[in-house]
């Protein structure tokens, strides 16, 4: 082989990308009329057109060549920056002194340098088995081995089995590094409540004398939580940490602000031992450094100019959004119930997803549903439908339709 011998050469399948080839292709051949695209995680309008909300983009258009074109201030992103990106997504409940920040590429960019920077190579990582599955990709990519814990227990968050493997794997390693997608779980739309989050760091921080954890909190979708007001009440609890334990939330501007293509996302490192952030940060800008060089400025100025000067309107634009979110979900779930659809527990955010015993069975029913032109994706044991980019009429009777062919099977 002419690559290195540690690389992964198994076939990169990705179901998301690869169900909107498969969309792409229905309607290059048969039109828009009658195909529902339920694939990608990117907010739709009611005509099914992609979001770009006026109250980002109206400035950003505004701005000179010299912005686009220039570098940001440093590795770690622009310090204007990096202090709103911390008030934004920390919303005053992190004592400040407990906080190191960095700009990256997109919330891509910060999971992945979030992981680099506390793994070495052939040790293991903690990923929930119902998840994004980039997490998997990465942790290949890196050379992890993967413990995957469940989910659910009786439809509420499975702390029993993480605190579980995060012990085993401070047995097995000295170290263990967690991840946690929460608010408005991807693909689920499940969101911890405030219980669960208690009973989840109290466990953490009693572990940690075994040995240093990191908890990947990635927060993707916290702006499109249905209560704006309770969305950021568990980070009270990252102040109390054992100094063993880290948070690295892991936040997205591609989400928060519908600016997928821009790429700036971005980790607040949080944690009670100032030499362990200082360590975090510092390898984390050469991870910055090595992979992208600089991130992306004009984005930077453009969230900088919006918190400071059009943050209501951003707050009021942004809530017509989760009001849909909650149209469409409510509207959707009740569905699934009436006619018998099971699917996980959802609260948040931009995907139900419906739930299977085994894969050969959501197998059928996806290649059932795109005989009939309906785009939905692929997770284990599950088919994940984007209610984001499904306009509300496409909804109406989608459960009846995906439960007639269920039964057909």
């Amino acid at each position: 082989m002419f690559v290195k011998s540690s690389a992964d050469l198994s076939p990169l399948i990705d179901n998301v990308f690869s169900t909107v080839a498969l969309y792409k292709a229905d309607i290059a051949q048969n039109g828009k009329a009658g195909a529902l695209n339920g694939t990608i995680g990117s907010l739709c309008d009611e005509n099914g057109d992609l979001v770009a909300l006026d109250s980002y983009f109206d400035h950003y258009s505004q701005l000179s060549h010299r912005q686009y074109a220039a570098y940001a201030a440093g590795f770690a992103g622009n310090p204007d920056y990096l202090d709103h990106l911390r008030s934004w997504f920390t919303q005053g409940k992190v004592d400040p002194e407990h906080c190191r920040m960095i700009a990256t590429m997109g919330g891509s960019g910060a999971i992945s340098i979030s992981m680099q920077s506390f793994l070495d190579r052939g040790q293991t990582i903690i990923i929930p088995r119902l998840s994004w599955e980039s997490y998997e990709t990465m942790s290949l990519t890196y050379g992890y081995t993967i413990d995957w814990y469940e989910n659910f227990k009786d439809d509420h968050f499975n702390i029993d089995d993480v605190l579980q493997k995060v012990e085993a794997s401070l047995h097995q390693q000295g170290r263990a590094l967690l991840i946690i997608n929460d608010p408005a779980h991807n693909p689920s739309g499940y969101s911890m409540d405030i219980q669960e989050w208690t009973t989840l760091i109290n466990g953490l921080n009693q572990l940690a004398s075994l040995g240093n954890i990191l908890l990947l909190n990635d927060v993707a979708y916290i702006d499109y939580c249905t209560d704006q007001n309770h969305n950021h009440d568990q980070m009270c609890l990252f102040n109390d940490l054992h100094p063993n334990l880290m948070v690295a939330l892991c936040v997205s501007l591609s989400k928060t602000a519908t600016s997928y293509g821009l790429r700036l996302g971005g980790v607040i490192v949080i944690g009670n031992q100032s030499d362990y952030l200082d360590e975090m940060v510092l390898t984390m800008k050469k991870a910055c450094r090595t992979y992208w060089s600089n991130p992306n400025n004009s984005a930077m100025i453009n969230f900088v100019w919006m918190m400071d000067h059009n943050q209501n309107g951003f707050i009021h634009e942004k809530q017509q959004y989760i009001d849909l979110l909650k149209t469409r979900s409510q509207l959707f779930i009740d569905q699934c119930d009436a006619v018998g659809l099971d699917h996980y527990p959802y609260r948040d955010g931009f995907f139900v997803t419906l739930r299977f015993n085994d894969n050969d069975q959501r197998d059928r029913l996806f290649d059932a549903c795109v005989k009939q032109r309906i785009y939905i994706c692929k997770v284990d044991k599950g088919l994940r439908v984007a209610i984001c980019s499904i306009p509300t009429s496409q909804l109406d009777g989608l459960a009846k339709r995906i439960m007639e062919l269920k039964k057909s099977q």
